[in-house]
């Protein structure tokens, strides 16, 4: 598909950004329903993340619009959470599944939603790997990364939850990597292990596209699947240079810059600002009464 004249192509889609719909959500108690299954059946109750069908939605880019998105969803810890961030962004595109109000057999009305534990374990996970990025930059990492005589493992308690994963055996398991590592090294184990993670995502969610840019020659482009492959591809390009993230010393929150000179959030620096205004005038107020 040809572009239209003067428009240009960009990183994400030649005829147009990534855009992402995002209306009005609540939060229920539903089932989890199956109309294939016969009879249908409904089970596996929980919270549930649903939209409202009679709101209209507004579309945006995510890519482009909030470039550290994936810093915002790492925040995401409890189910107001969620449903905030859902009013903002829009639902994460992965796991939609059908619901409903009772388990009551035959017809029914259902719903598509969204369960919220799916939700809080996709933005632990991404949490996770932010604080191995940061461990790697810091050089942290003598706690979580744990070698053997034979293997290298990672293994931290994060976030209330335990987890643990090999990286590498002599002979199982990336043994050429194993066998290239000295034995102790930290940070080569921890930065395979981040690529392996963030890798993974991007197959689920992320899919190369071909297509004609403006003088009919073919471009290969990458396009997300949803809004949670976007994020991941956020969060790959940060690891790559393309732009930075570190934690907000004002607010210890996850933080995206470009230019070296930005140390902390706007807002964050907005208030700093203005503390220090009102230090400093209360400092000579004091001095004026004396």
């Amino acid at each position: 598909m040809a572009l239209p004249k003067g428009k240009k192509t960009d990183d994400f889609a030649p005829v147009g950004r990534f855009q992402w719909p995002v209306g009005r959500y609540r939060i229920d108690s539903l089932f989890e329903f199956d109309p294939l299954k016969q009879p249908p059946i409904a089970e596996k109750s929980g919270s549930v993340l649903v939209g409202d069908e009679t709101t209209e939605l507004r579309l945006y880019s995510p890519l482009e619009d909030c470039p550290g998105l994936f810093t915002d969803f790492a925040e995401v810890h409890s189910a107001e959470d969620v449903k905030r961030f859902a009013a903002r962004y829009g639902l994460l595109g992965k796991g939609v599944r059908n619901y409903v109000k009772s388990t009551v057999r035959g017809p029914k009305p259902y719903v598509s939603g969204e369960r919220v534990s799916e939700w809080l374990g996709e933005a632990a996970e991404m949490a996770r790997i932010l604080d191995l990025k940061q461990r790697i930059d810091e050089g942290n990492l003598k706690d979580v990364i744990h070698w053997k005589a034979d293997s290298v493992s990672y293994s931290i308690d994060f976030l209330g939850h335990h987890h643990f994963e090999l990286i590498a055996h002599a002979t199982l398991r990336y043994a050429t990597f194993f066998h290239l590592w000295k034995h102790g090294e930290l940070k080569g184990p921890a930065e395979m292990l981040l690529a392996k993670t963030i890798n993974t995502h991007l197959r689920e969610s992320i899919a190369p596209q071909l297509t004609f840019d403006d003088s009919r020659q073919f471009k290969e482009y990458t396009w997300p699947l949803n809004l949670l492959g976007a994020m991941w591809f956020q969060m790959c390009r940060a690891f790559t240079g393309e732009q930075r993230v570190r934690r907000c010393p004002e607010c210890d929150g996850w933080m995206t810059y470009k230019r070296s000179t930005k140390t902390m959030h706007e807002k964050c620096a907005a208030r700093v600002r203005q503390r220090r205004y009102w230090e400093l005038h209360d400092a000579k107020k004091k001095t004026r009464k004396q």
